[in-house]
């Protein structure tokens, strides 16, 4: 089912966002800059001009490229490390190095060019509005836009509005992004910018450049859970009450290429973008949350994109099913003592985080190599099957290379399949969800084609009175 207003048409579908930025091709340096600028170097401050461009590859970054005026010299040898400042900031920005020298023909200059984290520019304490860009996220089925092309228009299902308290967040694809383009870009591991949006506040007042950062950050780490791949609000621009920009955060965020991977998202039902962040960011706004959670969200996606192979996504989920547990039943429900957890072995700790949240740990009929290999182990349950081949793993015994030769590379893979699948139905029952997702436990032909209910809401689970152990 799509969220759509049905009382939209394209007589009245509002307009979708502009980019601010534009790319012509895939991969394309966004340019940023062009202007005045300071260098520090070991010499001193060099003032000259420059510009900025935002880099995709090897990684996320922005180009320097400044040239600068003769009295301070630059060498290749000893200028590895240096800074630049836009006009009117008071801050330096470091810079890696890549290239600096100093020429004489057919004039005296020096020049530097290298990359670096990025910067903010403008001193501003108010917004009106921000406009920032998502790359390589998810064609989704939303509320309808208009886009306009000169004298033509053209409208498509591709808006998300997300309330948030008083915030209102708008997120529309840029034009022509789809389920076909997204599938380009991940066989070609490609960058784009792919969504445009927008915050504003619900009653129209202004708001600190502070709140506005804060909830970016809270959009990166739950965007990228929803990928299951690293992305997030970047080149976010503030607007003032002219809608004059007035504001500009150029820093270079985690951004990965598109990759096709597994995701818990329903691409025909956007919910997942409102009650599950607002239950996100309800946790991440806790004490008790606020780091666990985005430490949390860093080792999911690390275990989905299994760049570091399936060895560490098995790993790296038993991790993270610990510290959440931990935090769970030990600091909040205060349902056990630390020496009470302490003292559980490792797949007892998975067992009660799961039971908990209402998320059985039968082994799915699915994972047919996991089912053979509990059957051949007294038909231990799925934490079971996942503690014995990840123990297997971090211990470097003889004994347990030996039974690792037995482990097959398809088993291991049914095996990481389900520790991220526990991982990501805590998460989502901890913040809340109650929606449909799409369960990487199969069936995993088409599109969509394994939408179902989260388990706790199959089950009608509810959590038992519990007291500390």
């Amino acid at each position: 089912m799509k969220n759509t207003d049905e009382s939209l048409t394209t007589a009245n579908a509002p307009k979708a966002i502009s980019s601010v930025y534009e790319m012509k091709e895939d991969n394309d340096q966004i340019f940023l800059y062009s202007g005045p600028m300071e260098i520090m170097t070991r010499h001193g401050v060099s003032s000259g001009t420059g510009k900025l461009r935002y880099l995709w590859q090897p990684k996320s970054r922005i180009l320097v490229d400044a040239t600068l005026d003769f009295q301070k010299s630059l060498t290749p040898q000893d200028e590895l490390m240096a800074q630049f400042r836009l006009p009117e900031e008071t801050d330096f920005v470091d810079i890696e190095v890549a290239i600096a020298n100093t020429e004489t023909y057919p004039h005296a200059y020096g020049y530097l060019i290298g990359s670096s984290g990025g910067c903010t520019s403008g001193t501003v304490n108010e917004l009106q509005s921000m406009i920032f860009h998502v790359p390589n996220f998810l064609s989704f089925a939303g509320s309808l836009v208009r886009y306009d092309n000169g004298d033509e228009s053209v409208w498509a299902e591709s808006r998300a509005t997300v309330q948030l308290g008083n915030w209102q967040i708008i997120i529309d694809a840029v034009t022509g992004y789809n389920l076909y383009r997204q599938g380009y870009l991940e066989r070609t591991s490609g960058n784009a910018l792919t969504h445009v949006g927008e915050i504003r506040t619900r009653d129209g007042s202004p708001f600190s450049v502070a709140d506005g950062k804060l909830l970016l950050e809270r959009l990166h780490q739950w965007l990228s859970f929803c990928r299951g791949n690293w992305t997030g609000p970047i080149l976010a621009n503030g607007l003032g009450r002219g809608g004059e920009v007035i504001w500009r955060d150029w820093r270079s965020h985690a951004v990965q290429p598109s990759l096709k991977v597994p995701t818990w998202v329903d691409r025909y039902n956007y919910e997942f973008l409102e009650p599950g962040f607002a239950g996100f960011a309800q946790r991440c706004d806790t004490p008790l949350w606020k780091d666990a959670i985005p430490l949390a969200i860093t080792w999911y996606v690390e275990c989905n994109r299994q760049a570091s192979g399936v060895e560490a996504s098995i790993i790296l989920s038993q991790t993270g099913l610990e510290l959440l547990g931990w935090v769970y039943l030990v600091e909040e429900l205060k349902v056990l003592s630390v020496k009470g957890y302490n003292d559980l072995e490792g797949a007892d700790k998975i067992r009660l985080i799961l039971l908990r949240c209402g998320i059985p740990f039968d082994v799915p009929d699915r994972l047919s190599r996991v089912q053979e290999f509990s059957r051949q182990n007294n038909r231990i349950d799925g934490p079971d099957c996942l503690v014995r081949v990840r123990n297997k793993l971090v211990h470097g015994q003889d004994k347990h290379r030996q039974f690792l030769k037995n482990v097959t590379a398809a088993l291991r893979s049914e095996i990481a399949t389900l520790s991220v699948w526990y991982l990501e139905m805590v998460m989502l029952n901890l913040f809340g969800y109650k929606g449909n997702y799409n369960c990487r436990l199969g069936p995993c032909s088409g599109v969509n084609q394994a939408v179902q209910p989260v388990p706790w809401k199959i089950s009608n689970y509810i959590a038992a009175e519990s007291k500390p152990i």
